[in-house]
């Protein structure tokens, strides 16, 4: 063991007077973690990521009996079939009596109904759902309280030599929530090495994020303040969204959709800042709009008048690292205009984004030869799929200021019962540049791919499944 991690939750609730102090372990999370094929490292981007949002969707569960498509849409692991069958099958036969009743779904095997469980509930079927007033939420919401430190058993050599503070990792969040309604959260974070109260960080903690989301109130399907986490079609132009890895990614192919979602991680690199928010249109459109201001880490050109790469690590244990703590200001903004009926979707984005300093790779390296050069950039694609019975197609084509083309799509065919067969086809142009883009890829990043897989999932029985791809 080469670290010691202690966990300390507090809940209270306004309702009543009760107050929890418990130690929490990881150990319940591994089975879950490993159905959604993150438990390995290699296979998701972001791990913690990954942890942070399934642990906020499983403390608070969505209403199978008054969800929507968009609510069932931030669940990562669920299929645009999957989604659309749930939502059918609801609407066929009414509220569900028990979550017994997921059986009934054809395209959820035995393990994906077992995760659902922990992110979902069946509610009274009776009651009418509307937006609660302000005084339940403040009487009733629920409030929790986690405090969290790492005490490494070795020492490292910035330890000795070279970083701002101490050893030791912690940081603290606060969540706020009314149901599916109404969410709120401050985190604050500090990795190891960084100062504490110290230096460029006076006011304590290396890193703060707080976010709000309202949910549900009347035409306004989303609304997200603060900091928070958006996806748009099927990430060409703008995913700054978590990711399951590419097993996941098969077992559930990625969706056109748009998902709206508050950052509670303490991850400093995939988040927007400003507000965001879903409006129904129709009862077949919807129209979503963001707009986004945060500041950067950036490795300045040697002049200081232009920007040589952009840092995600979130690191600022050193006096370089420091040195290059928010230097640099980016922002974005854009739109997408969703439409759906009767399994047929088709949608329309545009994404736009600049720095406060010109980028300047240098491009005489071969690996920085086709990255983004520029202050500003924009981005424009169309998305479109279907959903009939056994058959799902999903797609989005796009394109940027340059002209350049990249496009994804996924077929899902379940030929006969417990076997699924899924071909995912991407096309990413080496000149394509898409700054705020993640999907399906190799690489990490939207650009220079060009592949066709191929996968195959058979359902044996209830305890045996086979994957090839």
């Amino acid at each position: 063991m080469k670290a010691l991690r202690l966990t300390l939750t507090g809940a209270v609730l306004w309702a009543g007077t009760a107050l929890s102090l418990q130690a929490q372990t990881e150990t319940s999370w591994d089975e879950t973690y490993s159905l959604t094929g993150t438990l390995d490292e290699a296979e998701s981007d972001d791990g913690e990521q990954v942890y942070d949002v399934l642990a906020d969707l499983s403390g608070n569960k969505i209403d199978l009996n008054h969800t929507t498509p968009e609510e069932l849409s931030l669940l990562p692991f669920l299929s645009s079939r999957q989604i659309e069958e749930l939502t059918a099958y609801l609407y066929r036969y009414g509220p569900m009596q028990s979550l017994g009743e997921l059986a009934l779904i054809e395209s959820l095997d035995r393990q994906q109904r077992q995760l659902l469980t922990r992110f979902v509930f069946v509610g009274d079927s009776t009651a009418t759902p509307r937006f609660p007033a302000l005084r339940d939420i403040l009487r009733k919401g629920s409030h929790e309280l986690t405090a969290t430190g790492r005490l490494p058993f070795y020492e490292r050599r910035g330890d000795r030599n070279g970083y701002l503070g101490y050893r030791y990792r912690h940081w603290l969040r606060y969540t706020f929530g009314y149901g599916q309604y109404v969410k709120a959260g401050i985190t604050a974070s500090q990795d190891a090495g960084e100062p504490f109260f110290a230096g460029r960080n006076a006011w304590g903690y290396d890193y703060y994020s707080f976010y709000l989301t309202v949910r549900r109130l009347g035409r306004l399907r989303a609304l997200a303040v603060g900091r928070y986490r958006l996806r748009m079609g099927m990430g060409l132009v703008l995913n700054r969204d978590l990711s399951l890895g590419k097993l996941a990614t098969l077992a559930a192919p990625p969706q056109a959709a748009v998902t709206l979602r508050g950052h509670a991680s303490r991850s400093e690199a995939t988040y927007l800042q400003g507000a965001a928010a879903t409006l129904r249109l129709s009862s077949h459109c919807d129209l979503t709009a963001f707009a986004s201001w945060r500041d950067i880490d950036a490795t300045p050109t040697t002049d200081g008048t232009a920007l040589a790469t952009l840092l995600t690590s979130g690191y600022h244990r050193t006096e370089s690292e420091m040195a290059r703590k928010h230097n640099a200001s980016q922002w974005a903004g854009g739109s997408h205009l969703a439409w759906r009926h009767q399994g047929f979707h088709a949608g329309a984005s545009f994404v736009g984004t600049g720095f406060s300093k010109p980028l300047q790779p240098a491009i005489t390296q071969a690996y920085r030869r086709w990255q983004a050069s520029g202050r500003s950039f924009w981005n424009a694609s169309i998305d479109y799929g279907y959903i009939s019975g056994r058959l799902q197609f999903d797609g989005e084509t796009a394109t940027d200021d340059g002209g350049a083309v990249a496009t994804i799509n996924t077929l899902t065919l379940q030929p006969i019962a417990h076997l699924t067969l899924t071909a995912l086809q991407r096309f990413y142009s080496y000149r394509y540049h898409a700054l705020l883009a993640q999907s399906f890829s190799d690489g990490g990043h939207v650009q220079n791919e060009n592949g066709l897989c191929i996968s195959a999932r058979w359902d044996v029985s209830r305890r045996l499944s086979l994957t090839a791809y």
